[in-house]
């Protein structure tokens, strides 16, 4: 299928996502990181995006995080909100 961006809100960031299934006679579809319903055309315009690819500067600043193991800390973080610790 295609590759998407998901807005998730459970996450507050886009996630990248990939169409499992298309119902021809709506238009909903569903994604391989959405359980539940097929999403429809409404929710599709709010909730999905072309997938995109980080640009120079935001590929820099990842690789520089991995370089320097700053990742851990920020992990750290966002595992702490998501679990509400």
């Amino acid at each position: 299928g295609d590759r998407v961006d998901y807005w998730s809100a459970y996450n507050n960031c886009w996630i990248p996502a990939n169409v499992l299934d298309v119902l021809p006679e709506c238009g909903s579809v569903k994604l391989d990181v959405k359980p539940g319903p097929h999403l429809s055309m409404p929710e599709q315009k709010r909730k999905i995006r072309p997938r995109t690819m980080p640009n120079r500067s935001q590929a820099s600043a990842i690789q520089e995080l991995l370089r320097d193991g700053g990742y851990e800390s920020i992990a750290e973080k966002l595992f702490s909100r998501i679990a509400g610790s």
